[in-house]
């Protein structure tokens, strides 16, 4: 069920908890046109060999300073990464949150203009077919991401300041996603 209420669901700005079974169009834009998310067993899934998009859009306008909650996992791959996209504005003004299970790294960065103006990353193990609980905040001088309950990243984000909605993307693997909550 996908809400964008501030009194819904314990006052998140934004949440889907995948559980009705139909991954609305309505509530979210996928590109490239007619990849295969499905909504299935309480997550969201998709596969893909090539990059395969989902943005809470039109439904979740965005915002600036936030969290941004999910639980998400990968059947990893040679290929295969896996990412968490927030204060998506468009295609060339985002944050991404990138694992790459092959390498175990975690990749952070923000574009503005289509261009990288800040990136941190760190080494942890990925397992394949391991969920994640993932927590992506913005305070307004820093985006923070703690991993299961332990700090991972942090990065002092370059100009313009993030603004915007929420999403995945993948490429070359499986992900299932739990839940996504915006706060």
């Amino acid at each position: 069920m996908a809400v964008a209420d501030n009194d819904a669901l314990g006052g998140c700005l934004f949440c889907d908890d995948f559980d009705d079974g139909v991954f609305s169009n309505i509530a979210w834009t996928f590109s490239p046109a007619g990849n295969a998310w499905i909504e299935a067993a309480g997550k969201l899934n998709e596969t893909g060999t090539r990059s395969a998009t989902a943005v809470a859009s039109p439904v979740f306008g965005g915002c600036r300073l936030c969290a941004i909650d999910t639980s998400f996992q990968t059947s990893g791959g040679a290929t295969s990464h896996v990412s968490l996209i927030g204060w998506y504005l468009d295609d060339r003004n985002y944050v991404e949150l990138l694992i790459r299970e092959r390498d175990d790294l975690w990749v952070l960065r923000q574009y503005a203009n289509g261009t990288i103006t800040a990136k941190v990353r760190a080494k942890r193990a990925i397992l394949p077919d391991h969920p994640y609980a993932v927590r992506m905040s913005f305070d307004g001088t820093r985006i923070s991401v703690a991993v299961d309950g332990a700090a991972l990243l942090n990065m002092v984000p370059g100009s313009p300041p993030p603004v915007g909605t929420v999403g995945f993307d993948l490429k070359g693997t499986t992900a299932s996603f739990d839940y996504v909550r915006v706060n």
